[in-house]
């Protein structure tokens, strides 16, 4: 399934959903490049990342290319991952290992991740 991007509420907050294999980073360069070019992901946007129905790879250098391809850019700094932790905690470990200076959390429930991206004075979905 290729990357599903949903920018209604542009360049503020973009809305990306996945399912089925990680998509290669080469889709996801492309994607982000075109976001950018037409001024719909900047350095201020934040985004919802929706990974809950993808694949867990068995080859770990699509995860290396991802995270590569995230650091290539540095945008969007802040991001809310949508996970299935059963399958992708692992996952969200390795990137925020690789990328310490993007403000990553992983929740379950959308409108936690929503708030969550949209309070960065909070803390992982929860208000102070």
């Amino acid at each position: 399934m290729p990357i599903e991007v949903n920018t209604d509420e542009a360049p503020a907050l973009i809305r990306i959903r996945c399912a089925g294999p990680v998509p290669l980073p080469e889709e996801q360069a492309r994607v982000r490049d075109d976001l950018v070019a037409k001024g719909l992901l900047t350095k201020d946007s934040v985004s919802l990342l929706d990974l809950r129905d993808v694949e867990v790879p068995r080859d770990p250098s699509l995860i290396l290319g991802t995270i590569a391809e995230a650091l290539r850019t540095g945008m969007p700094k802040r991001r809310a991952l949508l996970i299935n932790p059963g399958l992708h905690l692992r996952l969200l470990q390795q990137f925020q290992a690789a990328a310490p200076s993007m403000s990553t959390a992983a929740f379950i429930d959308e409108r936690e991740a929503i708030a969550w991206l949209l309070n960065p004075e909070g803390a992982a979905g929860f208000h102070r």
